[in-house]
């Protein structure tokens, strides 16, 4: 769960400044970069539910790290805005699937505690797009935004690493 909302809110916050940085374009068209992002996004939660039932929620969700990191590779190469917002574009597909997937996995394995989980993932939620841009923000300002925006597939690698071995334990528990 905290890997994916700081991918989610830290790349909304900063993949502008990271547009500006890299290709040049005006604040404008940096900007306007951002909606890729959602427009991946949107896409894979209409279409969540047909990948879940065929692939597994834990599956789905694994392969939504990866595709976030495939996602940032061509932002973070991206010479133009087009390329940009391509790169955007996928990382929306892989970040989508993140936050619902997390928590319907979370409450399913819950079970019983399940009001609880969901208390907890809240207060872990919104702790996290609190602090997740703020920490990239201070790193930018220290080393650059470029730089800094190498926190992203690391923290896509421990959200996959997460799931991974969370399913695992789930299915040897029988909860999954």
């Amino acid at each position: 769960l905290v890997a994916a909302m700081t991918l989610e809110n830290a790349t909304t916050y900063w993949s502008t400044s990271l547009v500006l940085e890299r290709t040049g374009a005006d604040a404008s068209i940096a900007t306007a970069t951002t909606a890729g992002l959602l427009g991946g996004m949107t896409v894979v939660r209409f279409l969540g539910m047909t990948l879940t039932r065929r692939f597994g929620a834990d599956r789905v969700l694994a392969a939504s790290f990866v595709l976030a990191i495939a996602g940032w590779a061509v932002l973070w190469t991206a010479p133009t805005p087009g390329v940009a917002v391509a790169g955007l574009v996928v990382a929306g597909l892989g970040y989508g699937a993140q936050y619902p997937l997390t928590i319907a996995l979370l409450l399913g394995i819950a079970r019983e505690g399940a009001d609880r989980a969901q208390a907890v993932a809240t207060f872990v939620a919104g702790a996290t797009v609190g602090i997740a841009p703020f920490l990239l923000g201070a790193a930018a300002d220290a080393v650059g935004t470029h730089t800094a925006f190498v926190a992203i597939p690391v923290m896509a690698v421990l959200g996959a690493v997460g799931v991974l071995l969370g399913a695992r334990n789930a299915r040897a528990h029988g909860l999954l």
